[in-house]
């Protein structure tokens, strides 16, 4: 089972809105959101930091408005 210590976040998860898909997307746009902090929007360095290629994270940025 995976447990919130497992999560790659300190904060508690807000209760459950809406469907799975919703509950992923906002999950998802929080950490890239992050990444792009703590890298100081280096996206290469995001891409990395998240495991994901830079090709995926130009997508995630444009799906999810970030910068």
């Amino acid at each position: 089972m995976i447990g919130t210590s497992d999560l790659p976040f300190k904060e508690p998860l807000p209760p459950s809105k809406g469907s799975l898909k919703e509950n992923l997307e906002e999950l998802e746009s929080r950490m890239v959101a992050r990444a792009l902090k703590s890298c100081g929007g280096h996206q290469a360095n995001v891409a990395l930091q998240l495991g994901i290629s830079e090709r995926m994270l130009r997508y995630k940025l444009k799906k999810y408005g970030l910068k």
